[in-house]
């Protein structure tokens, strides 16, 4: 009898352990990711920006900086409308408001 209750216990622990692990690994979670790339009005790529995507739905924000390429990108992103900001001094704010995503999309915002 206490070999069962062993038994049980240990399949209790694993499957505790497979849970956690699978909500570490976002197994359950389904995500969106923006990318893109930042220029100037001369089309020079733009290193350094700061670029926020804050959800309209929860106002919570993620930001990216970009890349020696001018590339960003804010990855992990729940489903659901976005307004995407980038910011660098002495240039005049970009905005993209209202981009929407799905499970899984990848929207492409470039500025």
């Amino acid at each position: 009898m206490k070999k069962i209750q062993f038994n049980y216990v240990h399949i209790l622990i694993f499957s505790f352990v497979l849970i956690g692990l699978m909500q570490a690994n976002g197994l359950w979670a389904q995500s969106a990711t923006i990318l893109g790339v930042v220029q100037d009005e001369t089309d020079a790529v733009l290193p350094g920006v700061s670029v926020t995507a804050t959800s309209l739905e929860t106002n919570r924000t993620r930001t990216a900086i970009t890349d020696d390429q001018g590339v960003y990108q804010v990855p992990q992103l729940p489903s659901g409308t976005y307004e995407v900001q980038a910011e660098l001094a002495g240039f005049s704010t970009g905005v993209r408001p209202s981009i929407s995503l799905t499970m899984d999309s990848r929207a492409v915002v470039n500025f």
